[in-house]
């Protein structure tokens, strides 16, 4: 049989085919084959290229595979692997091709020399983390020097003098970053080729890999691409980790922008199997009858590598012959019931049939991987690089078909030869053929080789050494390219991936009893991926486990740091936080910190203990222990701990109404965490400024530090920030009057909270109440206020409590529900000026519902005082409406005149339709001139007809313009 041979499945090549036809035009698709093992998904995958190409000699495709070994841990394998075939070429002999191999070189060539121009314009943070700098400067620079300086621009960005290596990657970059360069590069190259990506094994896909994916097919419709993946279904089936398989809601979310998408090798039917059987029976002359048909078909169901093996062990064991003419018959030696019934078997047969030099060579191989390197199995088995290549390419692969060359990679000034085997179950059956022993001693000799050849780029092949080592029984080395490995994902908010591996290295490290400053290193590392991973819990877990260790063996050092980092999480708002508890244990450490005279904990603990009582609205205190951790930070130069005291001081100054401070603070820490390249806090850090720009009144910084703050937050997947921006873009576009805009971030905000921080979404869910009630849609606001409202007891002892129930207070008062509202606005503790104007301003609502004017011309009076004392722009307006209001009740018209004047100002400044009718409609009320009078009416008018043009549901549209006030304002 011919390696090369291809029978059957032209439904699916037609399938596939379509969906090709529409990329080529321009409309970008994606599609899923979907089969077991050895159900032919790379065959498949190999002849619609084949035929692809020579259809179309513009068409470039290039395939990325994930790996069975190290996938789920190896960030963005697939699409490394890509990215580096359409940029150096490597792909030029790895895809099933023309007849005409010059002319397919050709077109490699020229499209390389465009593609590496390209990657370097578009996407120049893809070097050194999806291209090898090196490679692609050694592989195109003599290129690009003809025609330009690129090849300079190139050497500058790898970091590569001349004579000298060392990449540099830039320590900043992020997801976010990353995936747009990456789509922008794909976009480009597309613009003249179509280009066909596949993505081959997605079951064994990185979390990284598949966002990726993700992101791609969403951003790249209007593009001639056409993504290709394959997987196995039963592999995702059973998930990972626990959990649900992370291809599972990308397939779904998918299915919805284009439909059916997957191509199912799984739903052949017994007819079209038996077909199969036919055709490859038939792919060679031959005069095998019905019967011999039909056997073949019972003792492989027409699964095309059973077939495909079993047919050609049946020819190299003689049970198939060929006659004079040429044709395959029967032997007078076929016997089925002697042949192997399983697959294993069979290649059991095969591999049998090899000298004991090439199954030595395939045996090292397998222990390598699916994948391995020629070079690294030729200096085990003592052979030289020309031997092994020749005896790979000649034998292995030509002759008996079990390997497939993959091309080379350069590593310094060494060509390494990569090579795979033809089929998964050859690798696993050659694997478990060697006893544990042999196993083990050649993981060891395997791990040492591939720390000879890579030198100090050993971080490349980090995970592949940790796998050797632990597999040889050497945990310390295992351990230490562990941590490695998890860094190096940590750096690039691969979190998933870091905590895999710094879970492995711990797991290793309790069964040979290793510890020290690494393990320290490692269990904090761990504790804050778990963090920024949301999953808090897990967090906990792993600082108490921390600590346990730390007492065992009495590491002082070791057990304070796990108490400081498990008393962070309790002192911040995450969904675990409790300030008894981070109370507690930052005296604890404090005093423990003094005792071992670690100036730098010390600098944490107090950090610690601003946080706490910033927890709890005690600003004062909160500055004070901020400002003696400065102190100390500055002193010992940790950069780090100032960044983020900084940042929660700015939080503390703006809660204080010390608006001016806390920017400088913010914007000083701003550029630390910037510097440092941590983005999670930088996100953090805007979320901070929001919060003072929101109560200054200044709206537009107020959006700016939004969207940059949720780009950044759902660039590295960190979904509290998430929530916190879209919640200040919808406070905002609500008091502008964009209602659509307002409640679409409002519930997206929501959403997002709901997935790891349950205050907040209480928090915001009360919001949305008070917005319905804002709107007169009270009773569509009831059903979720009656669901979602939560007893006063229960609404977390957080800064966002007493806004919670303000927010629950004025739905209750719109609703007419005003003893309840008394009784909410009574649990609420104001201890800081932002909350405290806000609760100032419901209790004066509540008043004038009560038609209390007295009380509420007291209440407002104090409003209008606080907001002015502390420059809260946020709330001066509505505090003098209603003292204009309340003055009005009282028939002081005159004062009412002075109030509503400065409030009509301080609405404008601030951009408040949603106060601005309300204080015109309430000045045409007073005004005795009758022209004037109509003329603020019309204001009105025209600010509620442009409030309602932004609400297109009708029933919340027909409810705001038929509420009292708006329809007292528009008669």
């Amino acid at each position: 049989m011919s390696n090369s041979i291809f029978v059957g499945r032209e439904t699916e090549l037609s399938r596939l085919k379509t969906f090709l036809e529409k990329a080529a035009q321009g409309n970008g698709q994606v599609v899923f084959i979907a089969g077991e093992a050895g159900a032919g998904k790379s065959s498949l995958v190999t002849e619609f290229v084949r035929r692809s190409e020579a259809l179309d000699p513009k068409l470039i495709a290039s395939i990325g595979e994930c790996n069975a070994q190290t996938g789920i841990a190896d960030p963005y394998l697939p699409f490394r692997q890509v990215l580096t075939a359409l940029t150096t070429g490597s792909e030029e002999g790895k895809t099933a091709g023309e007849i005409d191999k010059e002319k397919k070189l050709a077109r490699w060539k020229d499209f390389v020399q465009a593609s590496s121009k390209t990657l370097m314009m578009v996407g120049p943070d893809l070097i050194g983390i999806f291209v090898p700098g090196a490679s692609l400067l050694a592989r195109v620079g003599t290129q690009l020097a003809i025609n330009s300086n690129l090849a300079a621009k190139l050497s500058e960005r790898v970091g590569k003098k001349p004579g000298k290596e060392n990449p540099k990657v830039d320590a900043a970059l992020d997801q976010g970053k990353i995936f747009e360069q990456y789509a922008a590069v794909l976009k480009t190259l597309a613009k003249d080729h179509t280009l066909v990506l596949i993505l081959d094994d997605l079951q064994w896909a990185d979390s990284g890999s598949i966002n990726l994916l993700f992101h791609i097919a969403r951003q790249l419709k209007d593009s001639r691409l056409l993504l290709v993946g394959t997987y196995r279904p039963d592999d995702v089936a059973l998930g990972r980790d626990g959990g649900r398989h992370p291809l599972e809601p990308i397939f779904n979310e998918l299915k919805r922008y284009y439909g059916d998408i997957v191509v199912d090798l799984s739903k052949t039917e017994a007819k079209e199997g038996q077909a199969f059987v036919d055709a490859l029976v038939d792919a060679e002359p031959n005069q095998l009858d019905h019967g011999f048909r039909e056997d073949l078909f019972a003792h492989t169901g027409g699964q095309p590598l059973f077939t495909v093996e079993l047919l050609r062990n049946l020819q190299e064991c003689c049970s198939l012959v060929k006659d004079g003419q040429g044709q395959w018959i029967q032997s007078n030696k076929l016997d089925w019931q002697a042949l192997p019934a399983r697959i294993e078997g069979v290649i059991g047969e095969r591999v049998a049939r090899l000298p004991a030099d090439l199954h030595e060579t395939l045996s090292i191989a397998s222990i390598i991987g699916l994948e391995f390197t020629a070079q690294v199995v030729g200096r085990i088995q003592k052979l030289d690089e020309r031997q092994i290549i020749r005896n790979l390419s000649s034998e292995l692969e030509k002759r008996y078909l079990l390997v497939v060359e993959q091309g080379e990679i350069k590593i310094y000034r060494q060509f390494l030869s990569q090579y795979r085997f033809s089929h998964v179950l050859i690798q696993q059956y050659l694997y478990d053929e060697l006893s544990a022993g042999e196993r083990r001693l050649l993981h060891g000799e395997i791990a040492e080789t591939l720390e000879s050849i890579y030198a100090d780029k050993t971080d490349e092949v980090a995970l592949h050494l940790a796998r050797h080592y632990e597999a040889a029984g050497k945990d310390e080395k295992a351990i230490s390219y562990l941590i490695i490995a998890g860094d190096a994902a940590f750096r690039v908010y691969a979190y998933t991936e870091a905590i895999g591996a710094y879970t492995r290295a711990l797991e290793i490290a309790d069964q040979a009893s290793a510890g020290g400053e690494r393990m320290n290193h490692v269990y904090l590392n761990r504790g804050r991926a778990l963090e920024l991973n949301n999953q808090y819990e897990l967090a906990v877990q792993n600082y108490d486990r921390m600590l346990a260790i730390a007492q065992k063996h009495q590491d002082q050092s070791m057990e304070l740091a796990a108490k400081v980092a498990a008393s962070t999480l309790y002192s911040t708002p995450t969904p675990l936080a409790d300030a008894s508890k981070g109370q507690k244990l930052s005296e604890e450490t404090l005093e423990l910190a003094r005792k071992l005279g670690d100036r730098a904990i010390e600098a944490r603990v107090l950090w610690n203990l601003q946080l706490v009582n910033l927890f709890q609205n005690k600003a004062a205190e909160a500055i004070e222990y901020g400002e003696k951790s400065l102190v100390i930070a500055r002193d010992l130069n940790l950069v780090e701990q100032m960044a983020y005291v900084l940042s929660d001081l700015g939080w503390a100054y703006n809660v204080a109404g010390r608006f001016e401070e806390a920017d400088e603070k913010i914007v000083e820490g701003a550029l630390l965490w910037k510097k440092l390249g941590n983005l999670p806090m930088l996100s953090s850090n805007l979320n901070a400024s929001m919060f003072g720009y929101y109560w200054n009144g200044a709206d537009e910084k107020v959006l700016r530090s939004a969207k940059e703050a949720y780009q950044i937050s759902v660039s590295i997947k960190e979904l509290w920030n998430q929530a916190s921006a879209r919640n200040f873009q919808a406070l905002v576009w609500f008091e502008r009057g964009e209602i659509d805009q307002a409640l679409e971030a409002m519930e997206e905000s929501i959403q997002i909270a709901a997935q790891g921080h349950p205050g907040y979404e209480i928090w915001y869910r009360a919001m949305l109440c008070w917005m319905y009630a804002e709107l007169g849609a009270v009773d569509i606001g009831v059903e979720l206020c009656h669901t979602q409202r939560i007893p006063n007891v229960d609404v977390p002892q957080a800064p966002f409590r007493t806004a919670t129930l303000v927010c629950y207070a004025l739905f209750e008062i719109a609703s007419g529900q005003l003893d309840t509202a008394a009784s909410t606005l009574a649990d609420c503790t104001p201890n800081a000026p932002p909350w405290e104007s806000m609760f100032r301003l419901a209790k004066c609502r509540l008043a004038l519902a009560r038609g209390d004017s007295p009380a509420a011309l007291e209440i407002a009076k104090t409003a209008v005082e606080l907001a002015g004392k502390y420059a809260l722009g946020r709330y001066l307006p509505e505090a003098l409406f209603l003292k204009g209001k309340s003055h009005f009740m009282r028939n002081e018209k005159d004062d009412a005149k002075i109030a509503l004047d400065l409030a009509r100002a301080e609405a404008e400044k601030l951009g408040s339709q949603r106060l601005l009718w309300q204080i015109t409609a309430c000045m045409a009320g007073l005004e005795d001139d009758q022209d004037r009078s109509n003329e603020l009416k019309d204001e009105a008018r025209t600010i509620i007809q442009s409030i309602a043009g932004h609400i297109n549901r009708a029933e919340l549209r027909v409810a705001f313009l038929s509420s009292n006030d708006v329809s007292a304002a528009l008669t």
